[in-house]
């Protein structure tokens, strides 16, 4: 069989050719506008709080007495905890590795997924035009790290890996062993996008699955993130992080739950339609060109877009969006060839209109100045407890549009400084606020995202709740019992419940007693406990 030919004349030219010169000043664009736009979210403090103290010798503890998985994210955890103890800063450390990671995301993407600089160009239009890539491609979460390991997960499956030596796309065949390691990778920097990359994995391994072999090279490649589950479980005393209790088990329907993940969806529509146009042109395309190898990517897009509208989505607007804009302007790249068949006019006026629409259209684009806001104006919300996250935290956290004359976090680490050591107090505000609070000082999350009890208590009012933010009613007593170590629950069994509880969460690591306790408990020994304070 004769190999394909490269699409356009271009891909035979030199690297110093027009099209790779301009291709080199659009990218070096693109890092304008991260940096730009570049900022540090409230969330991502809830994380900083943490590895603060695990740098300073306290151990993976949000609260100083406890240890409690406070983060979503291991590997960026990890990650900035490592970073901070060489720059010794954690904003500083929060725009520099997601903007070096944004950079090299961007660049294998543009200059690997395809032959065509034209198309590359195309591809950086869609990405900077795409608000919820461009906001999350900072923001301190782990979204940069998850865009960089999925793009290096799909140039292995089509054969691009950046590493190898400059090859035609069908020349080589993906390996196996390095697709299921950076699926291992993504899922241990976040749980959900292991969905992405579940289809495409299966299909490879399939042939082989009743084979030892495949087994044993699922489990090398698993490694860190089985290992990671293990300190999880004899640390924390739980395979999963605090959030996901809190997050799952709050007794609100499902089925509301659903519409509020389609809100998440219809939301899209006002604050990024162009990433929806993304998605779904990403969806169909691998079908419609006959592109086999990216046709379980397709499928990882249904089941992550499915599982968000299960979960209710989020309160941050375009957040799980920002992963899917990614790997759907990778497919469309691949897949783009075999549609435009060489009519790369066509492909560089789409990239122009494109780019166009992104400026001029989509509400408020990126490429324009945002200072009409203050960050607290009330049309920063959507519907649904939906909001614009970055557009919020504009005068606290951003790089460029920081109020100078105050404290990072502004009014939040104001606030937090002021807290009383040594006492107990409830709060709904986390990041900012937790960060600039006292080491010693007990905060009480009513939201049960960094508290180990109110994660497995029941919404306060199933009926009245926002995404990300459903309140816990707080026992009576345990405030006393938080300050003092004793126990001063008036519900006897709840208090009972607590303690067990608390001999993970406090008690000596390796005592027979508490991993006994941590096999029950997983096991669900205690819940008949609840049934008082439910």
């Amino acid at each position: 069989m004769p190999e394909k030919e490269p699409v356009g004349r271009e891909a035979r030219a030199g690297f110093w050719s027009a099209p790779s010169i301009l291709l080199v000043v659009a990218l070096l664009f693109f890092l304008v506008v991260i940096v730009r736009t570049a900022w540090v979210c409230d969330d991502a403090y809830i994380t900083f709080r943490t590895a603060r103290n695990f740098i300073n010798g306290h151990g993976m503890r949000w609260n100083h007495f406890e240890r409690v998985q406070s983060f979503t994210h291991p590997l960026w955890f990890l990650l900035m905890s490592a970073l901070t103890l060489v720059v010794r800063d954690f904003y500083a450390s929060a725009l520099l590795a997601p903007v070096l990671l944004s950079m090299s995301t961007v660049t294998f993407l543009v200059w690997r997924a395809t032959e065509s600089k034209t198309l590359g160009l195309l591809g950086l239009a869609l990405l900077v035009s795409s608000k919820s890539f461009v906001d999350y491609s900072t923001s301190g979460l782990e979204n940069a790290l998850s865009h960089f390991l999925f793009v290096l997960f799909l140039l292995e499956l089509v054969g691009r890996w950046p590493l190898r030596r400059w090859t035609r796309a069908d020349s080589a065949s993906p390996d196996a062993f390095r697709l299921a390691f950076l699926s291992g990778l993504m899922t241990l920097n976040r749980p959900d996008t292991f969905l992405l990359t579940l289809p495409a994995l299966a299909l490879l391994l399939r042939p082989g699955w009743r084979s030892r072999r495949t087994w044993w090279l699922l489990a090398k490649a698993f490694a860190p993130l089985v290992l990671w589950e293990l300190v999880a479980l004899v640390y924390f005393g739980f395979p999963f992080p605090n959030t996901a209790y809190a997050k799952l088990g709050m007794g609100i329907p499902a089925l509301s739950m659903m519409r509020q993940g389609l809100a998440y969806f219809a939301n899209e529509l006002v604050f990024d339609p162009l990433a929806l146009v993304i998605l779904l042109l990403a969806t169909v395309a691998p079908f419609v060109v006959r592109e086999r190898r990216l046709q379980p990517v397709s499928i990882g897009f249904l089941l992550y877009a499915l599982y968000v509208v299960r979960i209710g989505g989020d309160f941050m607007a375009g957040r799980f969006f920002s992963l899917l804009v990614v790997g759907g302007v990778f497919v469309i790249l691949w897949c783009a060839p075999a549609g435009l068949r060489r009519r790369q006019w066509l492909a560089a006026l789409t990239a122009v209109a494109v780019l166009g629409l992104g400026v001029l259209i989509t509400p408020r684009p990126v490429l324009t100045t945002e200072l009409m806001s203050d960050g607290k104006a009330e049309r920063n919300f959507y519907a649904h407890g939906i909001v614009d996250e970055r557009l919020w935290y504009l005068k606290e956290s951003s790089l460029f549009w920081r109020d100078r004359g105050s404290a990072l976090g502004g009014w939040f680490t104001e606030q937090g400084r002021a807290l009383p050591p040594g006492k107990a107090s409830v709060h709904m505000t986390l990041g900012f606020f937790g960060f600039a609070a006292p080491t010693d000082a007990i905060i009480v999350d009513l939201w049960g995202l960094t508290d180990p009890l109110l994660a497995r208590l029941p919404a306060e009012n199933p009926n009245d709740w926002r995404i990300g933010h459903v309140a816990r009613v707080v026992p009576k007593g345990y405030l006393e019992t938080l300050e003092t170590g004793k126990n001063q629950f008036q519900d006897k069994r709840l208090g009972e419940y607590y303690e067990r509880l608390s001999l993970i969460t406090r008690g000596p690591l390796f005592s027979w007693e508490r991993l006994k306790t941590i096999w029950r408990f997983n096991l669900g020994f205690y819940d008949h406990l609840l049934k008082p304070a439910i």
